[in-house]
């Protein structure tokens, strides 16, 4: 250590106190400032901490729900159900002067205050419908008769007239539904049993009271091939009913290619849309040729939906679409011993009951309706704008109405012209365009 020479007197040594008390000062106030900094700087670590807790779980069930819907619908209509109106917003950088040390400070503000800007809206096109369907039935031939008579005491005729159909009614009355059946007039094609046609003419009248369709089944047990099976049904067709035209058909497990063989036999020449059991590999609606439209189904009457419960939210938000199924050649060929119509009939009101089919105030459709309203959403062009508080959409001509969900933050809708709306939940609104310009004026719930 270098020496000093320091003179011994008063003058000095109060000179050398007043640096140390300056010194001392100077100490306890960088001190201080290093105690302040910190405490802002935990401060922000703690809000960054929560913040980023609550970001992340965000991404989380954002991805979650993303990677669902994708595998459930194209990437174009994916693209269509996600899309919100731009907000730009700025971020600003200031800084804050903290015991004479400069520390950023951020602020963001949006592009303007007008609440229509604030919260985020958004309005797409859906479908609006949703089936119920009872896939071959009513069946018209006395078949596997030991098996029904041992399990039922009662012929196929005789289960599905006097027990099936009583439910089926009932299914229709207490849960408001349009009812699809899609017939089979055989399930054997190989033995004797032949269809009855006086059962067939009872059905359709009945049918017909319910305001039901009656579709095709392309269902049959036998190695038959289904074009023998489609000339037999049209040599039954021809005898009993010969004016009647199939506009839907189902393909009860048939592949594609044979689907199109199928729909070249005179007895669907008529189809306009095809039933097809679900398949996660394929879009759940759209089109199977130039003027044949495909449906899938969503839900299967024998199964307990609970598994199902986020993938049928997801249909029905992003597409307005819903289809459940019950398959009757399961009751008359079951292939599991649980698979008797008790089993079916209650797991089928706990469905109906845990997802009813008109939940949300979507459409109950038979399956030819569903058609029509398919081909208007997917050839649907529309452009749409909003002005503070003035929705304007403007659709191509679709030669009938077409159906958009509008969903808005915290904003209801106070009138329109050019269609109707109803709410389904909260900031959530079904919005029936019956012209090409449609005007929505919202105001603020505030």
């Amino acid at each position: 250590m270098a020496s000093a020479t320091i003179n011994p007197t008063r003058m000095e040594l109060n000179r050398l106190k007043g640096r140390l008390k300056t010194a001392s000062r100077g100490h306890k106030l960088l001190k201080d400032k290093r105690d302040e900094l910190m405490k802002q700087f935990l401060e922000i670590v703690r809000r960054n901490r929560a913040l980023r807790k609550k970001v992340e779980q965000g991404l989380e069930e954002a991805n979650a729900a993303f990677t669902v819907a994708s595998a459930l619908m194209s990437p174009e209509m994916l693209e269509q159900a996600l899309l919100y109106p731009k907000q730009s917003v700025e971020l600003d950088m200031t800084f804050q002067n903290i015991m004479s040390v400069n520390v950023p400070r951020y602020a963001f503000h949006t592009r303007n205050e007008d609440p229509a800007e604030i919260y985020p809206y958004e309005i797409y096109p859906v479908v609006n419908a949703q089936n119920m369907i009872y896939a071959n039935y009513p069946g018209l031939a006395d078949e596997n008769e030991e098996f029904l008579e041992e399990h039922y005491s009662q012929s196929l005729e005789g289960l599905f007239q006097n027990v099936m159909w009583p439910d089926l009614v009932a299914v229709r009355r207490d849960n408001g539904l349009s009812l699809t059946c899609m017939l089979a007039p055989q399930f054997d094609y190989e033995d004797e049993h032949e269809p009855n046609g006086d059962q067939f003419q009872r059905y359709m009248k009945l049918l017909n009271e319910q305001r039901a369709e009656t579709g095709l089944s392309g269902a049959r047990i036998s190695e038959t091939p289904i074009e023998k099976k489609l000339a037999k049904d049209h040599e039954f067709m021809q005898r009993e009913l010969p004016t009647y035209q199939f506009t839907s058909f189902y393909a009860d497990g048939l592949i594609e290619e044979e689907v199109m063989d199928a729909l070249r036999e005179k007895l669907l020449g008529s189809v306009r849309t095809v039933v097809e059991s679900p398949d996660d590999d394929k879009e759940v609606i759209g089109y199977l040729s130039e003027y044949v439209t495909r449906q899938s189904v969503i839900i299967d009457g024998f199964e307990e939906t609970g598994r199902y419960d986020f993938r049928i939210r997801c249909l029905e938000t992003a597409l307005g679409y819903n289809s459940v199924m019950v398959d009757m050649k399961d009751i008359v060929y079951p292939e599991r011993e649980e698979r008797d119509w008790t089993f079916v009939s209650n797991t089928l009101w706990q469905n109906l009951r845990d997802h009813p089919v008109r939940r949300y105030g979507f459409d109950s459709t038979t399956v030819s309706e569903c058609d029509i309203r398919i081909r208007r959403f997917l050839a649907l062009d529309y452009k749409e704008s909003r002005e503070f508080n003035t929705i304007r959409l403007e659709c191509n001509d679709t030669k009938g109405p077409v159906w958009f969900v509008l969903r808005t933050g915290h904003e209801m809708i106070e009138s329109m012209e050019g269609g109707s709306w109803q709410e389904l939940e909260e900031d959530v609104y079904l919005i029936m365009a019956e012209q090409g310009n449609v005007v929505i004026t919202l105001k603020s719930v505030y």
